[in-house]
């Protein structure tokens, strides 16, 4: 039988997030969601981990959905998005916390492990390199800079809202289609989306490449990836 999936808002970091809530567990499966992604990309994923005896939470990250929304790009640093995620493990009141990240949800999870913030029963990453496999990547190898295109292309101001908001969203329609139920959401998502992206790579970057070391994982981790990306994802 498919568990239920129920919308609450979460109160977090001072942010109210729309989280998509399934199970009755012990423990808490936290899933965070990618670019240009909804927490629904998480729905096929959620009734299986209720089974397995987990409470299942998959949040729209702020700038998405129905989260709260703040104007400004500072708002979207990847210090705040994992205060975010600090917020939404203390919610569920000190449960073990298996927290499961995907694409640029995966890159939040990835410093938040590091930083050790909250502890982690395990930490499971899906198609995303460890920071610092990314950042090698990104200086040796001209491949990966070409699939990274689009890191740069959203770094340019005002022109990948323009795109994206044209025609009423179309082109973030498209890319959304699959993992959101509301054509309406995508479309209001455009200027956030963008902001939170373009804030996140600009920090991200400079913490993978700066001087300061990237800290040892304490949790199991595991990784998933397509069979045409692990040569490049160091797996």
């Amino acid at each position: 039988m498919s568990e239920q999936i129920q919308t609450r808002f979460i109160e977090a970091n001072g942010q109210a997030f729309e989280t998509l809530v399934t199970g009755n567990g012990e423990r808490v499966a936290l899933c965070l969601h990618g670019f240009p992604e909804h927490a629904c990309s998480w729905r096929f994923q959620m009734s299986h981990l209720a089974q397995q005896g987990f409470e299942v939470w998959a949040p729209n990250m702020r700038g998405y959905g129905r989260s709260s929304r703040p104007p400004r790009m500072r708002d979207y640093s990847i210090e705040l998005l994992m205060q975010d995620v600090v917020g939404l493990i203390d919610a569920a009141g000190g449960r073990p916390v298996t927290l499961l990240a995907h694409d640029w949800g995966a890159v939040i999870a990835w410093f938040f492990a590091m930083r050790r913030l909250r502890p982690l029963e395990r930490l499971v990453i899906i198609n995303v390199p460890h920071p610092a496999v990314m950042a090698r990547e990104l200086r040796n190898s001209g491949r990966q800079r070409r699939k990274s295109w689009y890191v740069l292309f959203f770094q340019l101001p005002f022109i990948p809202e323009l795109l994206m908001g044209r025609d009423n969203g179309h082109v973030l329609v498209r890319m959304m289609r699959d993992t959101v139920d509301s054509l309406t959401s995508a479309r209001r998502a455009t200027s956030r989306t963008v902001t939170w992206l373009r804030r996140a790579i600009r920090r991200c970057l400079c913490l993978a490449t700066g001087p300061v070391p990237l800290r040892h994982i304490v949790p199991p981790v595991m990784g998933f990836a397509k069979p045409q990306n692990r040569p490049r994802l160091g797996v």
